[in-house]
């Protein structure tokens, strides 16, 4: 199944006080999240759902700005950090909409550890040190929160972190919530072929003119369900992009030459995979669709015969 696509926001933390020839310590702050709409408040758009932890990736960049000897390498020079678990010393804020201080977990579950080291590079052998070029990067699960408009900031050293708000939602507060939430769901972890029907079945009437959430249930049924659904939900995407077909010829009068083609290719693969599907309904078992791959723009169907394994007819997304 498809794994979660998360958004990020950054937020570039730079220490004010050093000078530009000098090595110039920074720290990139980012929480994931998923995109929906704003609500009436205009909060919304950078949506955690309740169940979910809040995730932050963190990096420290040391770095000469400008490097004072172009062509050369730079002259080395050292940051200390406060320990090797230097993410333990970030100082977190979180506010609700109350605007009352939320606690952060002080010492958070390291998910992934991206650093880049120069281990070439010698420095002094007392406390953490890193040298110029190097960037310590983890990422953070700084555990779920309930539903509500919060803001994150953090501060480390002599950096701060400009305020990144977000909200947290459970999934069913507006149809557009809805929407990224079963995206969500779909995503997140591998689902049984009736509850991805009803998710995409659920997303179709949300969606009404998007064939693409029809075209995916169709796919899935011709791996894991009943070729009856494929072969009704191609034939229910065909006539979406159809009606969207005329409402555009009724908005623009004359379609132009590409789009024109572009609407008659997808017309012709949707009644072709139709006929693919209806095609392992009437065998009664002796064939058989495989699907390589799960992405729209990499599958490829194959009708092959159960016994033989030979395939019958190939039909490129």
């Amino acid at each position: 199944m498809k794994r979660a696509t998360y958004c990020t926001l950054l937020a570039a933390l730079i220490s004010c006080g050093a000078l530009a020839a000098d090595p110039t310590p920074s720290m990139r702050l980012s929480m994931r999240y998923h995109l929906a709409p704003p609500d009436r408040t205009g909060r919304g758009m950078a949506t955690v759902f309740t169940g979910e932890p809040l995730i932050a990736d963190v990096a420290v960049n040391f770095v000469r700005l400008p490097n004072p000897s172009p062509g050369g390498p730079p002259p080395t020079a050292y940051l200390k950090l406060p320990s090797a678990a230097w993410w333990t010393a970030i100082q977190w804020s979180l506010i609700d909409s109350k605007g009352t201080a939320r606690a952060v977990n002080r010492n958070p579950r390291v998910l992934e550890d991206k650093s880049v080291w120069r281990h070439e590079v010698t420095r002094p052998r007392e406390g953490f040190v890193i040298v110029e070029g190097e960037r310590p990067a983890v990422t953070l699960d700084l555990g779920p929160l309930p539903a509500g408009d919060y803001t994150l900031s953090a501060s480390f050293l002599s950096m701060k972190a400009s305020p990144l708000p977000f909200s947290v939602r459970r999934g069913d507060e507006t149809p557009e919530v809805r929407r990224a939430f079963l995206r969500y769901t779909l995503n997140s972890q591998p689902r049984t072929y009736p509850e991805a029907k009803a998710i995409y079945s659920e997303l179709a009437k949300l969606e009404p003119d998007n064939a693409g959430n029809l075209k995916d249930l169709a796919s899935m049924a011709l791996q894991y369900g009943p070729p009856e659904d494929a072969a009704s939900a191609y034939a229910q995407a065909r006539a979406i992009v159809a009606a969207n077909r005329e409402q555009q010829v009724a908005k623009d009068k004359k379609l132009a030459p590409q789009l024109e083609e572009a609407f008659e290719r997808e017309l012709t693969k949707l009644a072709n995979l139709r006929a693919m599907a209806d095609a392992v309904v009437q065998s009664h078992g002796t064939l058989t669709v495989k699907v390589q791959g799960f992405s729209a723009e990499t599958r490829q169907y194959e009708l092959v015969e159960r016994g033989s394994g030979h395939i019958v007819r190939m039909i490129h997304e």
